[in-house]
């Protein structure tokens, strides 16, 4: 063989081994790179109602405490926890809490339906789409979310703090500690429970 074949085979060689690890990596990357507790918040793309500005994690969220919640409105469960996102938002809110609810599968609802679902609730944070580019993957691989609802708390850092898949009470006692402690806050005195009465400590002499 001549040293030109000799570099041909094992030009070819190095291109099969590639070839092989490649599959490997792709058909592995969910346990190479998984999306969940300690992990590096992978970035996201979705779009404003209406004018379809792109927001995304690295442009938009970066560096704040983020909150990111991926929903359809004909999830009942994601229905149940709306409310308490909102709760949530009102109070961490102004301190420097981001909650971003992106709708991931209602690809053929017209923005205003969407909008409507969030007026509904009476929702002030960011309400996104996911509606991916041409060749771009959706949030839903991205996060390789499982279910309706899935959320993910990520830390200014960065890094998911907590990953849920099902609903939840967002404005409970352990959910805002977590985001008072990931926003540097002291831990927040426990809520009144529905139904509790304020009790006004009486004066000396009254």
């Amino acid at each position: 063989m001549t040293r030109r074949g000799q570099w041909l085979l094992l030009a070819g060689i190095i291109l099969v081994i590639a070839g092989v690890v490649g599959i490997t990596t792709y058909g592995l990357r969910d346990e190479m790179f998984p999306v969940d507790v300690g992990a590096k918040a992978p970035n996201f793309e979705a779009v404003k109602l209406f004018d379809h500005q792109v927001m995304s994690l690295k442009d938009d969220y970066k560096g704040q405490v983020v909150l990111v919640n991926v929903w359809a409105t004909w999830c009942g469960p994601c229905r149940i926890e709306m409310p308490s996102f909102e709760k949530l938002y009102k109070e961490f809110g102004p301190k420097g809490l981001r909650i971003v609810a992106i709708n991931a599968a209602d690809p053929d609802a017209a923005d205003s339906t969407i909008k409507q679902y969030a007026d509904g609730y009476g929702l002030s944070f960011d309400v996104l789409r996911d509606m991916p580019a041409a060749g771009q993957d959706s949030i839903m691989r991205i996060y390789k979310t499982t279910a309706f609802p899935e959320t993910f708390v990520i830390d200014k850092a960065g890094v998911i703090r907590k990953k849920w898949i099902g609903p939840d009470d967002w404005a409970s006692q352990g959910n805002r500690s977590l985001i008072a402690a990931l926003l540097g806050l002291p831990v927040p005195s426990p809520l009144p429970a529905v139904g509790d009465t304020a009790v006004v400590p009486k004066t000396k002499g009254k």
